[in-house]
């Protein structure tokens, strides 16, 4: 059976929520031949998922940041205003391949497209849907009919995997296809963590490194901070005995179960794992960006988290995390060993995805 995974090009979590499923996948469908199709992260998905068929193409969904993070809506205006073009010639592109059996992908709108003119089912796996994403800002920075084409694209899918804290309004715009699974996060990173005298805690910057300055500066104030031991992604320039830098090609969510505490943006991957290991998480947002505050909200419920600027971590770290560790750390603590969530999203896409294409599950589930 013939397989192709479409992968947006902006973000790094849905290259490790979909190894997680095809690792699955696999092992339900042995016979399955997958080809992966992204740019960006084409040599992270080599090495996150091996053996698999690559082709290297840019797929199209763009999300254009400002050097702080914020929102470029001028460049997302004028990105987007050529994008039903792009679209057309993406999709006539791909009719001209061999047509695979099904199509996965963690929303690139194309892809359901494709499957709808080949008469293939498609299947969708994500947290937020841009036409959601974009759809939040005002002054609007698409235009309407583009996102209603996105919508209409995402409604032919045969299923869309939706995980927790995806936003309710999208729920209900997909009702239809909708499905609704536990958190999808990959089996080999959950660790239990290592008895310590000092707090490990770690800094997880964006995959774009929007955050890398504010960790600089803030290294040179951690390095003062002798009851806690930091574990940074990358060297900061400061060289203390309390800062600890992951070789190059780690995968920081294979650390998380390690720690004491997680401190980074309220992305979902971050949240994801750290509630899978759980570690407690202390988190900071990102300003204008709807799937962020949609985020914070969800944690902010569940009582698994807390939050801070990255304004306030920056200027003076050693308040905040006193303050967090006398403070809230034992609550967030008690109510992340206690959770019930369950954790095996990657397992149940991959099921479902092997029953609607009838294939006989070779393992249990």
């Amino acid at each position: 059976m013939q397989a192709k995974l479409f992968i947006t090009d902006e973000g790094y979590g849905p290259l490790v929520r979909q190894s997680a499923i095809l690792t699955e996948l696999l092992g339900i469908m042995p016979e399955l031949q997958m080809t992966l199709q992204t740019e960006r992260h084409l040599n992270e998905a080599r090495r996150l998922i091996p053996g698999l068929k690559y082709s290297e193409v840019f797929n199209n969904i763009c999300w254009h940041k400002a050097e702080d993070g914020t929102p470029d809506a001028n460049a997302i205006r004028e990105y987007y205003q050529e994008y039903p073009r792009r679209s057309i010639d993406f999709i006539e592109r791909e009719l001209k391949n061999d047509t695979p059996d099904f199509i996965l992908s963690d929303f690139v709108y194309e892809a359901f497209e494709i499957g709808a003119k080949s008469r293939i089912p498609t299947f969708g796996v994500a947290h937020f849907t841009w036409d959601w994403f974009f759809g939040k800002f005002y002054p609007p920075v698409i235009e309407q009919k583009l996102l209603l084409s996105w919508m209409g694209m995402a409604e032919t899918a045969k299923a869309l995997f939706f995980p927790p804290c995806t936003p309710q309004e999208i729920m209900r715009q997909f009702a239809k296809n909708a499905v609704q699974v536990p958190f999808i996060v990959r089996k080999h990173s959950h660790k239990k963590r290592t008895s310590s005298h000092k707090k490990r805690i770690m800094l997880i910057d964006s995959g774009s490194g929007v955050n890398s300055h504010s960790i600089r500066i803030m290294a040179e104030k951690l390095a003062f901070l002798k009851e806690y031991d930091f574990y940074l992604p990358k060297s900061p320039g400061v060289l203390a005995d309390n800062i600890h830098v992951f070789e190059e090609g780690t995968l920081l969510l294979d650390k998380i179960g390690d720690m004491d505490l997680v401190v980074g943006r309220a992305g979902f991957n971050t949240i994801s794992e750290c509630i899978a290991c759980r570690t407690p998480m202390l988190l900071f947002g990102e300003a204008l960006n709807p799937e962020m505050q949609e985020n914070i909200v969800f944690i902010k419920q569940m009582g698994l988290g807390s939050f801070t600027s990255i304004d306030n971590l920056r200027s003076n770290p050693e308040k905040v995390l006193s303050e967090f560790f006398e403070g809230e750390y034992d609550i967030v603590n008690r109510n992340m060993q206690t959770h019930d969530y369950p954790i095996n999203g990657a397992e149940v896409v991959a099921a479902n995805i092997a029953d609607m294409m009838g294939s006989k599950i070779t393992r249990p589930i």
